[in-house]
Protein backbone atom coordinates (compact mmCIF):
# COMPACT_ATOMS: atom_id res chain seq x y z
CA UNK A 1 0.00 0.00 0.00
CA UNK A 2 1.77 3.34 -1.07
CA UNK A 3 1.84 5.68 1.87
CA UNK A 4 0.06 9.50 1.00
CA UNK A 5 1.61 12.72 2.35
CA UNK A 6 0.45 16.23 1.40
CA UNK A 7 1.88 16.41 -2.01
CA UNK A 8 -0.54 15.59 -4.66
CA UNK A 9 1.04 13.65 -7.65
CA UNK A 10 -0.35 16.84 -9.71
CA UNK A 11 2.11 18.94 -7.67
CA UNK A 12 4.75 16.81 -7.65
CA UNK A 13 4.83 16.14 -11.62
CA UNK A 14 4.39 20.13 -12.17
CA UNK A 15 7.30 20.56 -9.83
CA UNK A 16 9.54 17.81 -11.86
CA UNK A 17 8.50 19.89 -14.74
CA UNK A 18 9.05 23.60 -13.73
CA UNK A 19 12.58 22.32 -12.28
CA UNK A 20 13.35 20.28 -14.71
CA UNK A 21 13.94 17.09 -12.90
CA UNK A 22 16.96 18.62 -10.78
CA UNK A 23 17.50 20.39 -7.44
CA UNK A 24 13.76 18.47 -5.54
CA UNK A 25 13.20 19.33 -2.46
CA UNK A 26 12.97 16.59 0.31
CA UNK A 27 9.19 16.23 0.22
CA UNK A 28 9.19 15.89 -3.44
CA UNK A 29 11.99 13.13 -2.68
CA UNK A 30 9.87 11.47 -0.22
CA UNK A 31 7.10 11.67 -2.18
CA UNK A 32 8.95 9.84 -5.33
CA UNK A 33 9.66 6.88 -3.34
CA UNK A 34 6.16 5.79 -2.09
CA UNK A 35 4.57 6.51 -5.08
CA UNK A 36 5.03 4.17 -8.15
CA UNK A 37 3.32 6.62 -10.60
CA UNK A 38 5.36 9.60 -9.52
CA UNK A 39 8.53 7.53 -9.51
CA UNK A 40 7.84 6.10 -13.02
CA UNK A 41 7.20 9.61 -14.36
CA UNK A 42 10.27 11.32 -13.03
CA UNK A 43 12.04 8.65 -14.68
CA UNK A 44 11.15 9.52 -18.19
CA UNK A 45 11.10 12.56 -17.67
CA UNK A 46 14.93 12.21 -16.87
CA UNK A 47 15.15 9.63 -20.16
CA UNK A 48 14.10 12.27 -22.14
CA UNK A 49 16.27 15.28 -20.16
CA UNK A 50 18.94 14.76 -23.21
CA UNK A 51 17.16 15.85 -26.19
CA UNK A 52 15.45 18.56 -24.80
CA UNK A 53 18.22 19.99 -23.07
CA UNK A 54 20.16 19.95 -26.53
CA UNK A 55 16.91 21.10 -27.93
CA UNK A 56 16.51 24.15 -26.76
CA UNK A 57 20.70 24.55 -26.52
CA UNK A 58 20.45 24.76 -30.32
CA UNK A 59 17.49 27.50 -29.85
CA UNK A 60 18.90 29.20 -27.31
CA UNK A 61 22.74 29.40 -28.93
CA UNK A 62 21.70 29.53 -32.39
CA UNK A 63 20.18 32.85 -31.37
CA UNK A 64 22.89 34.01 -29.54
CA UNK A 65 25.49 33.54 -32.40
CA UNK A 66 22.98 35.30 -34.81
CA UNK A 67 21.99 38.42 -32.73
CA UNK A 68 25.81 38.50 -31.70
CA UNK A 69 27.11 38.27 -35.21
CA UNK A 70 24.69 41.00 -36.26
CA UNK A 71 25.58 43.27 -33.73
CA UNK A 72 29.24 42.95 -34.11
CA UNK A 73 28.35 43.75 -37.97
CA UNK A 74 27.18 47.29 -36.97
CA UNK A 75 30.71 47.55 -34.46
CA UNK A 76 33.69 48.28 -36.02
CA UNK A 77 35.78 46.13 -33.98
CA UNK A 78 32.97 43.94 -33.89
CA UNK A 79 32.96 43.30 -37.56
CA UNK A 80 37.21 42.90 -37.38
CA UNK A 81 36.63 40.44 -35.04
CA UNK A 82 33.84 38.66 -37.09
CA UNK A 83 36.55 38.33 -40.58
CA UNK A 84 39.09 37.42 -38.54
CA UNK A 85 37.22 34.95 -36.63
CA UNK A 86 37.49 32.83 -40.38
CA UNK A 87 40.47 34.29 -41.37
CA UNK A 88 38.86 36.56 -44.13
CA UNK A 89 41.26 39.21 -44.15
CA UNK A 90 44.94 39.22 -42.59
CA UNK A 91 44.76 38.30 -38.90
CA UNK A 92 46.88 39.59 -35.79
CA UNK A 93 47.99 35.93 -35.68
CA UNK A 94 49.09 32.94 -37.81
CA UNK A 95 46.40 30.18 -37.64
CA UNK A 96 48.69 27.50 -36.40
CA UNK A 97 49.30 29.92 -33.71
CA UNK A 98 45.58 30.48 -33.01
CA UNK A 99 45.05 26.75 -32.39
CA UNK A 100 47.70 25.72 -30.64
CA UNK A 101 46.97 28.81 -28.09
CA UNK A 102 42.74 27.86 -27.80
CA UNK A 103 43.82 24.17 -27.02
CA UNK A 104 46.70 24.31 -24.99
CA UNK A 105 45.26 26.44 -22.82
CA UNK A 106 41.79 24.84 -22.95
CA UNK A 107 43.86 21.75 -21.83
CA UNK A 108 45.90 23.01 -18.96
CA UNK A 109 42.48 24.53 -17.58
CA UNK A 110 41.19 20.88 -18.00
CA UNK A 111 44.28 19.40 -16.17
CA UNK A 112 43.05 21.79 -13.08
CA UNK A 113 40.00 21.12 -13.51
CA UNK A 114 40.18 17.53 -12.80
CA UNK A 115 42.70 18.07 -10.27
CA UNK A 116 40.65 20.11 -8.31
CA UNK A 117 37.99 16.70 -8.69
CA UNK A 118 40.36 14.89 -5.90
CA UNK A 119 41.61 17.47 -3.97
CA UNK A 120 38.15 19.31 -2.94
CA UNK A 121 34.51 18.53 -1.90
CA UNK A 122 32.97 21.78 -3.68
CA UNK A 123 34.38 20.24 -6.85
CA UNK A 124 32.30 17.03 -6.63
CA UNK A 125 29.68 18.80 -4.99
CA UNK A 126 29.64 20.80 -8.22
CA UNK A 127 29.83 18.01 -10.37
CA UNK A 128 26.72 16.03 -8.98
CA UNK A 129 24.42 18.89 -9.47
CA UNK A 130 25.52 19.07 -12.87
CA UNK A 131 24.92 15.91 -13.60
CA UNK A 132 21.55 15.63 -11.93
CA UNK A 133 20.73 18.90 -14.35
CA UNK A 134 22.33 17.52 -17.67
CA UNK A 135 20.38 13.96 -16.71
CA UNK A 136 21.94 10.71 -18.51
CA UNK A 137 23.60 12.60 -21.50
CA UNK A 138 25.61 10.53 -24.37
CA UNK A 139 29.33 10.75 -25.30
CA UNK A 140 28.38 12.12 -28.33
CA UNK A 141 25.38 14.40 -26.88
CA UNK A 142 28.11 15.42 -24.34
CA UNK A 143 30.58 16.64 -27.39
CA UNK A 144 27.27 18.52 -28.86
CA UNK A 145 26.57 19.84 -25.79
CA UNK A 146 29.97 21.57 -25.72
CA UNK A 147 30.21 22.90 -29.18
CA UNK A 148 26.80 24.68 -28.32
CA UNK A 149 27.78 26.25 -25.66
CA UNK A 150 31.15 27.02 -26.57
CA UNK A 151 30.29 28.82 -29.88
CA UNK A 152 27.17 30.88 -28.62
CA UNK A 153 28.54 31.84 -25.08
CA UNK A 154 31.98 33.10 -26.56
CA UNK A 155 30.23 35.23 -29.90
CA UNK A 156 27.74 36.43 -27.06
CA UNK A 157 30.38 37.09 -24.55
CA UNK A 158 33.70 37.71 -25.68
CA UNK A 159 32.09 38.99 -29.77
CA UNK A 160 29.43 41.45 -28.38
CA UNK A 161 29.80 42.53 -25.20
CA UNK A 162 32.98 42.84 -24.52
CA UNK A 163 33.42 45.25 -27.63
CA UNK A 164 30.10 46.86 -26.20
CA UNK A 165 30.40 47.08 -22.15
CA UNK A 166 34.47 46.04 -22.10
CA UNK A 167 36.56 43.41 -21.15
CA UNK A 168 35.92 43.25 -16.97
CA UNK A 169 32.33 44.01 -16.95
CA UNK A 170 31.39 41.12 -19.54
CA UNK A 171 33.68 38.56 -17.72
CA UNK A 172 31.99 39.48 -14.71
CA UNK A 173 28.29 38.66 -16.37
CA UNK A 174 30.10 35.50 -17.78
CA UNK A 175 30.78 34.62 -14.10
CA UNK A 176 27.12 35.32 -13.29
CA UNK A 177 26.30 33.48 -16.00
CA UNK A 178 27.38 29.84 -13.91
CA UNK A 179 25.29 30.61 -10.68
CA UNK A 180 24.71 26.94 -9.32
CA UNK A 181 22.48 26.00 -6.20
CA UNK A 182 23.86 22.81 -4.42
CA UNK A 183 22.54 20.74 -2.25
CA UNK A 184 24.89 19.40 0.12
CA UNK A 185 27.77 21.64 1.01
CA UNK A 186 28.65 25.11 3.11
CA UNK A 187 26.78 27.62 1.60
CA UNK A 188 29.13 29.71 0.49
CA UNK A 189 30.76 27.12 -2.17
CA UNK A 190 27.96 28.35 -4.40
CA UNK A 191 30.49 31.37 -5.27
CA UNK A 192 33.37 29.17 -6.69
CA UNK A 193 32.27 28.15 -9.59
CA UNK A 194 30.81 31.76 -10.81
CA UNK A 195 34.46 33.44 -9.20
CA UNK A 196 36.29 30.50 -11.68
CA UNK A 197 34.23 31.71 -14.69
CA UNK A 198 34.86 35.40 -13.77
CA UNK A 199 38.68 34.29 -14.16
CA UNK A 200 37.96 32.15 -17.47
CA UNK A 201 36.03 34.80 -18.71
CA UNK A 202 39.02 37.48 -18.14
CA UNK A 203 41.15 34.83 -20.12
CA UNK A 204 39.15 34.02 -22.86
CA UNK A 205 39.02 38.26 -23.35
CA UNK A 206 42.44 38.15 -23.41
CA UNK A 207 42.91 35.67 -26.16
CA UNK A 208 40.04 37.69 -28.02
CA UNK A 209 42.04 40.80 -27.68
CA UNK A 210 45.01 39.16 -28.24
CA UNK A 211 44.59 37.25 -31.13
CA UNK A 212 42.35 39.56 -32.69
CA UNK A 213 39.08 36.78 -33.36
CA UNK A 214 36.92 34.42 -31.91
CA UNK A 215 38.73 31.17 -32.98
CA UNK A 216 41.27 30.71 -30.00
CA UNK A 217 38.64 31.37 -27.04
CA UNK A 218 36.03 29.18 -28.78
CA UNK A 219 38.40 26.48 -29.42
CA UNK A 220 39.78 26.98 -25.48
CA UNK A 221 35.95 26.62 -24.46
CA UNK A 222 35.15 23.75 -26.23
CA UNK A 223 38.15 21.84 -24.91
CA UNK A 224 37.16 22.82 -21.47
CA UNK A 225 33.09 21.64 -21.55
CA UNK A 226 33.89 18.96 -24.05
CA UNK A 227 36.77 16.50 -21.67
CA UNK A 228 35.54 18.23 -18.54
CA UNK A 229 31.59 16.31 -19.28
CA UNK A 230 33.41 13.55 -21.22
CA UNK A 231 35.70 12.97 -17.31
CA UNK A 232 32.14 13.48 -15.81
CA UNK A 233 30.26 10.91 -17.25
CA UNK A 234 33.00 8.27 -17.11
CA UNK A 235 32.89 8.36 -13.71
CA UNK A 236 29.32 8.45 -13.25
CA UNK A 237 29.39 5.13 -15.22
CA UNK A 238 31.87 3.51 -13.36
CA UNK A 239 30.49 4.41 -10.04
CA UNK A 240 27.10 3.16 -11.30
CA UNK A 241 28.23 -0.68 -12.17
CA UNK A 242 30.71 -0.84 -9.56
Amino acid sequence: MEKRDSLSCEEVRAMIEMRGGAYLPPEVKEHLVHCSQCYQFWEEFEKEKPARLLTMGGWIYGFLVVLSAIWMFFQEEGWKQLQRTFFLVGSITTFGYVVLLGVGVGLVIVFLSQLSYFLFQWSKNLEKQLLQAMGHLSPEQAVLLAFYSSVGEEFFFRGALQNAIGWIPSAILFGCLHIVTFEEGPAWQVLLWPSFAVLMGLLLGWMTLHTGGLLAPILCHFVVNCLNLRFMLRRRKDESSS
